[in-house]
């Protein structure tokens, strides 16, 4: 009699970038569990080992929980700082998670080990009542944060982990009513424009090429700076990771595909770089680069590069995500398809395109309006009676 074969157990571990160690990351009653090993990468039994005791750990505490009486919801409590890393333990490798670790931070110094249970619509309003208070960039003559910005670093923050808490099992009866609390936003509506373009173009010619790539493809600046191991050229295509974490294929259009050769051998790993304009060490990893040198393009470096070029040309109130915005702009304004925009753009719902080029729409409609008013003017200026046109009736 034929023995079925045992199929080998999935490995529970996998290298990640920037890390000497194998990190673990499975998932046990719903929830997501990832972290270090602390295993070198080139000892994949020893960390499968490390990763399979917690696991077994994991799975005993989980099928304990299941047989033991459901506790009291009034006897489950958590910390911020446990809610959060609770957050984190499942979220952590998500991008989406990588831009919220400043919002945290700023939040762990004014809640502390306050608990999720105490938060409520008067600490909320006071957090978001300090928080407009903060500068861009902490440089006082910027001036102080949007309002979109303080959404995203406070109300949606906050929002995150008590809904995350919940599940746990936290009974929140003081839960904020984050929609109250929300500030309003109108969308932006800074674009390029075509003389801007001209003069920024040479000022850093290494950068450049980057910008033009946001102009073709509409990428946001975090999905953007991509890597070589991302671009696909048989299939034509370039998989990136968008926000929330949302997948995205961006066709190589003939463009594109300019682009990417012309940048293709000037790093190994990375895609997009700049040249060092002098000596210096990397912040986080303090490895010394030289004058010259041609470097990673970072989600960082590309803000202060954008900053510095815009200062230069004389420039003003130019964002780095305004580059994304004037694709859209020029898809709508040109083609009068926010559809297709909607689809570049990757927007949820097209409902979001429309909102934020909402004014293009409209200008867009009063040129139409002008057009065929015109139009009608020359047709009725071109007009002359036909032989049934006076004072014998029209046929039919």
């Amino acid at each position: 009699m034929a023995t079925r074969k045992q199929q080998p157990e999935p490995e529970l571990t996998r290298e990640r970038k920037g890390s000497p160690y194998r990190h673990y990351d499975f998932k046990v009653g719903g929830f997501r569990h990832c972290g270090s090993t602390k295993r070198k990468k080139d000892d994949i039994a020893g960390a499968e080992r490390v990763a399979r005791a917690l696991r077994n750990r994991l799975l005993d505490e989980e099928a304990a929980r299941r047989v033991a009486p459901a506790p009291d919801p009034d006897d489950i409590d958590m910390t911020w700082e446990e809610a959060v890393a609770s957050y984190r333990d499942n979220a952590g490798d998500y991008p989406s998670y990588v831009g919220e670790r400043p919002y945290f931070a700023w939040l762990k110094v004014r809640i502390g080990d306050l608990s999720v249970r105490a938060i409520d619509n008067a600490k909320l309003a006071e957090l978001i009542a300090e928080r407009r208070k903060k500068r861009r960039f902490d440089r006082p003559n910027l001036g102080r944060i949007s309002n979109a910005a303080v959404n995203n670093s406070v109300t949606h923050m906050i929002q995150k982990v008590l809904r995350h808490a919940k599940v746990r099992g936290v009974s929140l009866r003081r839960e904020p009513h984050y929609k109250d609390h929300l500030l309003s936003v109108a969308p932006r509506e800074r674009e390029m424009v075509i003389d801007e373009e001209m003069i920024l173009e040479g000022i850093r010619p290494d950068v450049w090429p980057y910008v033009r790539f946001v102009l073709e493809t509409g990428l946001r600046k975090r999905a953007s700076l991509i890597e070589k191991k991302q671009v696909h050229w048989r299939q034509g295509v370039i998989h990136v990771v968008g926000k929330g974490g949302k997948f995205q294929q961006v066709e190589i259009t003939p463009e594109v595909a300019e682009i990417l050769k012309a940048e293709w051998h000037k790093h190994p790993t990375h895609v997009f770089t700049f040249r060092m304009t002098r000596d210096g060490r990397h912040p986080v990893t303090k490895q010394m680069r030289i004058e010259g040198e041609c470097v990673p393009l970072s989600y960082n470096s590309i803000t202060e590069i954008w900053r510095n070029i815009c200062d230069r040309a004389g420039v003003t109130d130019l964002r780095i995500h305004d580059i994304r915005k004037t694709t859209g702009a020029r898809i709508v304004r040109t083609t009068g398809d926010l559809k297709a925009a909607s689809k570049v753009l990757n927007h949820s719902d097209i409902s979001t395109t429309a909102r934020h080029y909402a004014y293009i729409t409209t200008d867009d409609i009063r040129r139409r309006l002008a057009q065929t008013a015109a139009e009608t003017r020359r047709l009725r200026d071109a007009w002359t009676p036909g032989p049934n046109d006076g004072s014998e009736p029209h046929p039919g």
